[in-house]
């Protein structure tokens, strides 16, 4: 028998009780959802940057490849810094037989602004005219730089575009500027410069 005074311990929570318990873990679900979801778009920025530089690596060297081995004087055109081009035409030297100098096909590099696209041409014109794309994302213009008749950035170059020529004697200059936008929707830039010499 139970004696009048005591009540019988209550079994269970709480509404009170409940409801804190359930506070608390919406806010750990909340703070693993934002820490998983941070996480992932930081390894898709990621994967966006590794994806760019490879893709600048690999369109610098292409260029600089097809310009070391370009004839000096045939490159068109010619106009010294300040000054800078989009676009590059030259002839490859393509060695000595008989002691002439063996020049190959004309060949081209530009920049299609349109579609961001760089792209190298043999025998630009030709009805038997190769095409490749080198690279997509190419930027409108190179980092810092904007379209107002100053030179923006300090490189000594004004209004100049993400793929940019500069030649001064037998080298020449290239810049190249890449973005692309993420999933997540930031812009991701990189930019590159590299200087070579074509065969006299």
């Amino acid at each position: 028998m139970s004696s009048p005074g005591r009540t019988r311990p209550r079994a269970g929570f709480s509404l009170l009780e409940l409801l804190i318990a359930l506070g608390v873990a919406g806010l750990i679900f909340a703070n693993v959802g934002l820490v998983l979801r941070s996480g992932s778009e930081s390894r898709e920025r990621d994967a966006t940057r590794g994806d760019l530089d490879v893709q600048i690596d690999r369109t610098l060297d292409r260029i600089l490849l097809a310009l070391m081995s370009a004839n000096v004087d045939s490159l068109d055109p010619t106009a010294p810094s300040p000054s800078f081009q989009n676009a590059l035409e030259y002839v490859q030297n393509l060695g000595v037989q008989n002691g002439e100098v063996v020049l190959g096909d004309a060949e081209r590099i530009e920049l299609v602004v349109n579609g961001g696209q760089v792209q190298w041409r043999q025998r630009p014109g030709e009805l038997d005219e190769r095409m490749v794309v080198w690279t997509r994302w190419v930027a409108q213009y190179l980092d810092g730089e904007q379209p107002n008749g100053v030179d923006d950035n300090g490189n000594g170059l004004i209004d100049e575009t993400g793929l940019a020529f500069v030649v001064s004697g037998t080298q020449v200059e290239v810049f190249l500027c890449l973005e692309r936008r993420g999933d997540d929707g930031e812009v991701v830039r990189h930019q590159r410069s590299a200087v070579v010499a074509c065969r006299n």
